[in-house]
């Protein structure tokens, strides 16, 4: 197992629906803890991480700020479509501070990963990075 989510293994962000030049959501995934993606205010948010293969995840860790509740769904369809519903979790008030939350899967297959930030505490949230626990898939 190793992080399949990090721009270095081929894994992408496809799709964000803010952008800030000086915290571009391709931050989320460049393997460094002091680089960020922000939002730019309303909500919902969300970004699509998108994968070179089917990959089988068995955990998901989320480091952000200011995130109140969060839902993630995956897809096995080669174009980010038809996307299926994986989890939802409200977040604990952290006073700006980071937030490390985990979520635990059991080989759980995916082609992209639709992450949509539903509240948060303050106006503007970041994420700072996206962490998966996983495996390409071999198919034959």
């Amino acid at each position: 197992m190793f992080d399949i989510a990090n721009s270095s293994t081929g894994a992408s962000i496809t799709l964000a629906t803010s952008h800030d030049d000086d915290n571009p959501p391709e931050n989320i995934i460049d393997g460094k803890s002091h680089t960020f993606w922000s939002t730019t205010g309303l909500f919902p948010q969300e970004f699509v991480l998108s994968f070179s293969s089917l990959m089988s995840m068995n955990k998901i860790i989320l480091t952000t700020t200011n995130v109140r509740k969060i839902s993630i769904e995956k897809t096995v369809k080669t174009d980010p479509k038809d996307f299926e519903f994986v989890v939802e979790k409200e977040f604990e008030f952290s006073d700006g501070q980071l937030q490390k939350e985990e979520f635990k899967l059991t080989n759980t297959p995916a082609v992209h990963l639709r992450f949509t930030i539903l509240e948060g505490y303050d106006h503007f949230v970041s994420v700072h990075q996206v962490n998966i626990d996983g495996t390409a898939v071999r198919q034959s």
